[in-house]
């Protein structure tokens, strides 16, 4: 759901079966009782912002709401006094999409509109509720793109105010479950508001995804409404991890850059409900930047730099990212912290989920050894909050081998320019 100033835009999640985004947008024409003009609009309406719903307030006691429920979005037109005029209230509003819509006429019982094969959006049939909650069925008629809601004028007549007109919109699959296209969950925790946050990605098309996110309570209850972070580009892989001292989680994303290879994205969402996340920022820009990791940040006083890690044509990178107690994330230096060379290319790194009281994580990926391109071992190197491998006289690595039995062989180089304290695991 999207609300933009006059306008109303619903987008269903038809998956990677679309190449592009099918949303469908209602945008109020008028208001009429008996043919009487009650509002029209000279200009789009701001909305106003709730938990899970956006409010147009039309003056002279009109308001549109659209609430986001499970079952899909739930369209209210709330009317707090009584209507100039006589005979059925009438809304109308211009309806587009892309969608194949259903022949001119009445459509009472819900109008449909479809991707053919794939799925389709439904505005139910309209419903008149009344301040003692007595109901009337109204009707739902198409002309074009003008979409008529009516309740009939005897129903109104004897309303007692507010009057509720109340549609349903929901969009539905023609084929495959629709939470088969939510994608690459992780989660993080925050320890002085006992909550974590759930981050995860869904496709709305071959061409964009949302990335999302949900507070949930340490005893495992929803803490607020759920947050659409990113929804324009073809957003994947959120990861998240926490910054004690601020109380915020860092959340990174990648998408295509205009002018192409791709960009990581950060973006602070506090742990603290009640508080909105900040504005996007960049953080990194490279050909591929694959299997970025974020590790967060443990101590509750001083520090408030999360660890990312990401994979770019063989090399790992490394950069420490600002999370203050306000604002977007910034970002630090870029750092080449394992390169590729004699000694084989460097993958899938990998942070543990802070870096504990010592101020260290532990990043561990997959070495794959050249000239053997095959042969691939699970490497291992601390990192602290320099942003490099802490200094060390000397360090052991060990690998796994046959039987996998762990023995102690000379340090190994995992990068080219210089030997890094670390372990490895081969076999």
């Amino acid at each position: 759901m999207r609300i933009e100033p006059g306008a109303f835009r619903f987008t269903p999640l038809f998956g990677r079966s679309v190449p592009v985004d099918q949303p469908v947008a209602f945008e109020l024409l008028s208001i009429e009782r008996g043919g009487e003009m009650v509002y029209r609009p000279e200009a789009p309406v701001a909305p106003g912002h709730g938990e899970n719903r956006a409010t147009f307030d039309h003056g002279g006691g009109i308001s549109e709401r659209y609430e986001l429920r499970t079952e899909g979005v739930e369209q209210s037109f709330v009317f707090s006094e009584p209507l100039a005029g006589t005979g059925d209230l009438v809304v109308r509003g211009r309806l587009t999409s892309p969608l194949v819509r259903p022949a001119d006429g009445d459509h009472s019982a819900g109008l449909t509109l479809e991707c053919p094969g794939v799925g389709w959006v439904r505005w139910g049939g309209v419903t008149g509720i009344d301040a003692e909650g007595r109901r009337a069925p109204g009707s739902l008629r198409l002309a074009g793109e003008v979409l008529e809601l009516r309740l009939p004028a005897d129903f109104v007549d004897g309303a007692r105010y507010p009057l509720v007109l109340d549609p349903l919109v929901a969009g539905g699959f023609s084929g495959s479950d629709p939470m088969g296209v939510v994608t690459d969950p992780d989660v993080a925790y925050d320890q002085t508001f006992a909550c974590y946050l759930v981050v995860w990605t869904v496709p709305q098309s071959a061409s964009t995804a949302l990335v999302r996110a949900q507070r949930v309570s340490f005893a495992g209850n929803l803490l607020g409404g759920m947050l659409t972070l990113a929804a324009t580009l073809d957003n994947e892989r959120a990861r998240v991890a926490d910054v004690n001292k601020n109380n915020r989680f860092l959340v990174v994303w990648k998408a295509p850059f205009v002018f192409g290879g791709h960009v990581l994205t950060g973006m602070a969402v506090p742990a603290a409900a009640s508080l909105a996340p900040s504005s996007p920022a960049l953080l990194a820009f490279g050909a591929e930047l694959d299997s970025h990791s974020l590790g967060g940040e443990a101590d509750p006083l001083t520090h408030q730099r999360a660890l990312l890690a990401w994979e770019e044509q063989g090399d790992v990178h490394t950069m420490l990212v600002d999370v203050p107690l306000t604002g977007s994330p910034a970002m630090g230096t870029d750092t080449t912290l394992l390169g590729i060379g004699p000694f084989g290319i460097f993958e899938l790194p990998a942070l543990s989920r802070t870096n504990g009281p010592a101020g260290t994580w532990q990043l561990a990926y997959r070495n794959s050894l050249a000239p053997l391109a095959a042969f691939h071992q699970i490497s291992g190197v601390l990192v602290d909050r320099t942003g490099t491998p802490p200094a060390r006289a000397s360090a052991s690595a060990r690998s796994c081998r046959a039987r996998r039995a762990w023995t102690r062989s000379t340090p190994t180089a995992t990068a080219s320019a210089s030997s890094r304290p670390g372990w490895s695991s081969a076999g």
